[in-house]
């Protein structure tokens, strides 16, 4: 078929999925994720965290500016809810926080993810935190740092905190409710120990606080997750029922100051499909403008009238293209394409010598995916058994201190890269991305880096010439 021909097929089939298309032009950007806002309905939004506490009698009041928090602070027993702020407090909202709460006409509840209420945590309560993420090896889910805890306030219950930090007690008197098992290791202490993250304390005046270095437990994602193996909304329950220690005529003021409130952005579609064929119609009617007067001096010179003028264009036109359709693109004879190909063809062409060598030697995509999920699982067990830890989980400064820097590095993005495609391979992740063209020359490159990992322990892939071989994996070959 020519090129000129095989464009006008496609350019017919475009057209006509285009009319029929049920796509739509967008035009805005839409909700997207938000921000933990107890407004943001979203996966990291709290909305269903603030519709349970309503559900519980809680009164609780959404502070959106600087004024309205600093006026319901100044009246009343309440509890402030600060889960996963983003930004600091201004000088104001910290000296009214701290001297209400050492006063005793405010409780706290505080979601600290990050470092942004520092001058909070030291002014009022003396402790600190770090930011640094804690691995605990005893964890039961594959990420190691989803930690699952258990909170003592009065009955025990248990939790799942989503990446959590250590809190640092110091000389304050804030107790620790909480904390890791005895072989977790956070970022920037790789000594094995528990952590505390769970905190609580009572001023002096009766103003009570709890610290927790997570906002995950608060947040739709988990809230509202029935599928977890702990009953996170009690959880979350105990913490509010000890900080208003069970008197739901507390005030609750939720901020909703301190991070990007959640707004969705407007945004409507066009159909595209009716787009497409009122633009059609239009260039028919711009090119047919001619059609009226046409036929009726075609209907004079012959003396018949005009409909029967316009039937005769009518079929003259779908003869024309029926003509020119048959020239240019059906080229090909009438006959049947349903006839069994012929015995040579079954027996000799896709049995011949180079359609059995390209089988032998060509490979599928999922070959290689599964090549590089072995060669994973290899790597993590040498690392298991040198290092002492998972290969998802092994420190930097271990590594840098075995291998050196520059061949650390190099060590740590094959890891990255091939724990990606383990978990494309097991089905945790549905897409690559960045994708993987040509899976064939990335096997046999992350093989080789392998390699050469290995080298550096003292080990090798190919047992030959060797003393000391790993599980054979040769994924490039």
């Amino acid at each position: 078929m020519k090129s000129s021909s095989f464009a006008s097929i496609l350019v017919v089939v475009a057209l006509v999925a285009a009319i029929y298309s049920p796509s739509v032009l967008g035009l805005g950007t839409g909700p997207g994720l938000g921000t933990t806002s107890p407004t943001n309905s979203g996966p990291v939004g709290a909305s269903e965290f603030l519709s349970y506490l309503r559900g519980e009698g809680y009164h609780v009041v959404i502070a959106n500016d600087s004024q309205t928090e600093l006026s319901l602070l100044s009246h009343g027993n309440n509890l402030l809810l600060l889960i996963g702020a983003d930004d600091t407090l201004s000088n104001p909202e910290l000296e009214a926080i701290s001297n209400d709460y050492k006063a005793g006409t405010l409780s706290m509840l505080i979601a600290e993810g990050n470092r942004s209420n520092e001058a909070l945590i030291n002014t009022a309560l003396q402790v600190s935190v770090s930011g640094s993420a804690i691995v605990d090896p005893t964890s039961p889910f594959r990420n190691q740092r989803v930690l699952l805890v258990t909170l003592g306030l009065g009955t025990q219950t248990q939790g799942i905190l989503d990446i959590a930090s250590p809190i640092n007690l110091g000389t304050s008197t804030m107790t620790a409710v909480a904390k890791t098992s005895s072989a977790s290791y956070d970022a920037q202490d790789p000594t094995a120990g528990s952590r505390t993250v769970v905190g609580v304390e009572t001023s002096s005046g009766g103003g009570r606080a709890l610290l927790v270095t997570d906002s995950a437990p608060f947040l739709n994602y988990i809230f509202g997750n029935n599928s977890l193996p702990v009953d996170e909304k009690t959880f979350d329950s105990s913490m509010v029922s000890w900080t208003t220690n069970s008197n739901t005529s507390v005030r609750v003021i939720y901020d909703n100051l301190h991070y990007a409130t959640y707004r969705p952005t407007p945004g409507f579609g066009l159909p595209l499909g009716p787009i497409i064929a009122y633009g059609l119609e239009l260039g028919l009617q711009e090119a047919n403008s001619y059609t009226p007067s046409a036929t009726s001096s075609v209907g004079s010179f012959f003396g018949i009238g005009g409909p029967l003028v316009n039937l005769g264009l009518i079929l003259l036109t779908l003869l024309g293209i029926y003509i020119g359709v048959s020239r240019t693109i059906s080229t090909e004879k009438t006959g049947k394409d349903d006839q069994p190909p012929p015995s040579i063809e079954r027996t000799i062409v896709a049995e011949s010598k180079a359609r059995l060598d390209f089988l032998s030697t060509s490979r599928k995509r999922s070959f290689y995916v599964a090549s590089l999920a072995r060669l994973y699982e290899v790597l993590d067990d040498v690392v298991l058994r040198d290092f002492g830890t998972h290969l998802a989980s092994l420190d930097r400064g271990r590594l840098t201190s075995r291998l050196g820097e520059p061949k650390a590095n190099e060590a740590q993005r094959l890891f990255a890269q091939l724990e990606r495609i383990y978990g494309y391979a097991q089905g945790t992740h549905r897409f690559m991305f960045p994708p993987i063209i040509r899976w064939k020359s990335k096997a046999e490159s992350m093989t080789k880096q392998a390699e050469s990992f290995l080298n550096e322990l003292g080990l090798t892939i190919d047992a030959a010439g060797s003393t000391k071989t790993v599980d054979g994996v040769n994924a490039g070959r």
